[in-house]
């Protein structure tokens, strides 16, 4: 879902996607991490919504 928004919004080259390891606060998970700010407890209708407030206006 994640690779296709990038995909779709033609940030394949500006953005690095890695998976990693829950960043050590796996009861809050799932987690995403887009710079330096931190979401927790992320459905799938949350992550797309986090994408666009973050890349919205890219």
């Amino acid at each position: 879902m994640v690779q296709k928004y990038l995909k779709d919004h033609q940030l394949e080259r500006d953005v690095i996607l890695k998976g990693m390891h829950c960043f050590s606060n796996c009861n809050t998970g799932p987690i995403m991490k887009i710079g330096e700010k931190v979401y927790e407890e992320v459905s799938s209708e949350r992550a797309l919504e986090i994408l666009e407030m973050e890349f919205g206006e890219m």
